[in-house]
């Protein structure tokens, strides 16, 4: 059994030289290989145990069909060799399928629970392949699954694949524990064997500046949170007001915590009832800064509409009333963030450069993907399609999702406006332009939509910024992380703890 139609470039091949030795995490950025990498190790594997299967994990139906095709695309192997085993599929076919099949792609959860059932045993495993693999952290079944693999495997070896493990030396350490992971192999777009396969990205900031109108509903908005905070600091439950030293995150972690104390003492209420809500203030100022009016308006209609005493204490402030009334006339007006007109200028001008470009671009939430999605419909020459994950009433199905993509790369949309659902794993085909609509603070989320684009041809990547706003903060924070990561591992590999991490067993 070997490779078709395929060949591996050196820093595969480097990468391979240490993932036959032993439990490996790869760390390539999104488009340079990783499955290649693990089709090879497969072969190899089952070449060397004849009689032995390999199974390999991804996140999503979706996800795991990909894989399959590409195996048969790229090997020898025999469709009814390699088989998909999901949730969809009956528990006892599932047992049968498995006991035939010499490759096993599938979904964690559904291995999990055939493993709970007794239905298959990971004994005759050669190889577990965990794709996305920064997901293995706390209850999510790649640990339950890598850890009764680690138990039970005649010959274990485990392929750990992500663009990133996380920011920090303790996220790569928690991963590389629960995976039982010896070697870390990371490779960027910068290292040596890498740049001679990878074609440019120019990255170009976008910053603009908020509407002055906008900047009077922030100061409105801001007033009432700082009152939200004063209370919560009066009490003890934050160590400050200072809206530059209480972000978003840290007030979901009080609510967490809080939330767990109101259940045995009911004196925690008025704690919980404060942190709700100066969340929800500090998410509707979140919204006006970094998408606009009309997501804002979305929210606040939401609240509206809610009859829950944390949101009438919102709405019943002084200036956060004042701020709706503002938002309300400046949509009226049509007053709106800038970077709505910025995203139609960019995308007409590249498409006067190359007609035939393909755009995505890149969001946090619905409802500035429908606002994009309607703003460039009315533009000649423009072919707009969203493309947004599972949950809510407007949520897409993974066979929805599949055949977005695939109208997309036959030419029928030239842009896909999509939420973080484009980011991970799923191949897009060939991206000219990417537009991230607001920076995000997750250097793994960062490097998933840089690798969207450039794959064949010098790409293009505009971001934008709204001064003064969160999303500087953001943009920074993202860079930082990307920074520590690089420094985590490389720390750690200087120190040879790949080699013999005893911490990790």
């Amino acid at each position: 059994m070997e490779l078709k139609n395929i060949q591996l470039r050196d820093y595969q091949k480097n990468i391979l030289n240490t993932a036959r030795n032993g439990n490996t995490l790869v760390v390539l950025p999104t488009g340079l290989g990783k499955t290649l990498i693990a089709l090879k190790l497969a072969i190899e594997r089952i070449n060397h145990f004849k009689d032995l299967k390999v199974l390999f994990l991804a996140p999503t139906k979706p996800l795991v069909n990909q894989h399959r095709k590409f195996f048969l695309n790229h090997s020898d192997l025999e469709k009814e060799q390699v088989i998909v085993l999901t949730g969809a599929i009956n528990p006892n076919k599932r047992a049968k399928m498995w006991k035939d099949a010499i490759v096993i792609m599938a979904t964690p959860q559904t291995i999990m629970n055939d493993l709970k059932r007794n239905l298959i045993s990971l004994e005759d495993v050669c190889l577990l392949i965990i794709d996305e693999c920064h997901r293995s952290v706390k209850n999510y079944a790649y640990v339950y699954v890598a850890k009764e693999y680690l138990k039970v495997a005649r010959n274990p070896l485990i392929l750990g694949l992500t663009a990133s493990p996380g920011h920090s030396r303790e996220d790569i350490e928690t991963i590389c524990k629960n995976l039982g992971i010896r070697s870390i192999e990371m490779r960027t777009e910068d290292d040596e064997d890498v740049r001679p396969y990878i074609k440019e990205k120019v990255i170009e900031k976008i910053f603009l500046e908020m509407p002055n109108e906008m900047n009077e509903i922030k100061e409105l908005m801001m007033r009432t949170l700082k009152r939200k905070l004063e209370k919560l600091k009066n009490i003890g439950a934050i160590e400050s007001s200072s809206l530059s030293r209480i972000s978003k995150k840290k007030l979901l972690i009080l609510n967490k915590r809080v939330s767990k104390l109101v259940e045995n003492d009911k004196r925690y209420f008025f704690v919980l009832f404060q942190t709700v809500a100066a969340i929800k203030v500090i998410h509707a100022l979140e919204l006006l800064q970094t998408q606009g009016l009309y997501s804002l308006k979305k929210y606040l209609d939401k609240l509206c509409a809610e009859n829950k005493r944390t949101t009438r204490e919102v709405l019943s402030d002084e200036d956060f009333k004042s701020a709706i009334l503002k938002v309300d006339a400046l949509i009226k007006n049509k007053v709106e963030i800038p970077k709505f007109n910025k995203l139609i200028e960019i995308i007409l001008t590249e498409l006067n450069r190359n007609k035939d470009a393909k755009f995505i671009v890149f969001t946090q939430y619905r409802d500035t993907v429908r606002k994009i999605v309607e703003d460039l419909k009315r533009i000649n020459g423009i072919s707009p399609i969203k493309f947004v994950g599972q949950a809510g009433k407007e949520g897409m199905d993974q066979e929805e999702q599949i055949e977005i993509i695939r109208r997309f790369e036959q030419g029928e949309y030239n842009v896909l406006v999509a939420t973080s659902i484009a980011e991970e794993g799923l191949h897009i085909p060939m991206i000219d332009v990417a537009i991230f609509f607001e920076p995000i603070p997750s250097a793994l989320r960062a490097i998933q939509r840089r690798g969207r684009v450039g794959r064949t041809k010098i790409g293009k990547i505009y971001v934008f910024i709204m001064k003064g706003t969160i999303d500087e903060n953001y943009f920074h924070v993202s860079q930082y992380r990307e920074r520590s990561m690089k420094y985590a591992i490389e720390r750690m590999k200087k120190e040879k703890k790949q080699v013999s991490l005893k911490w990790f067993i």
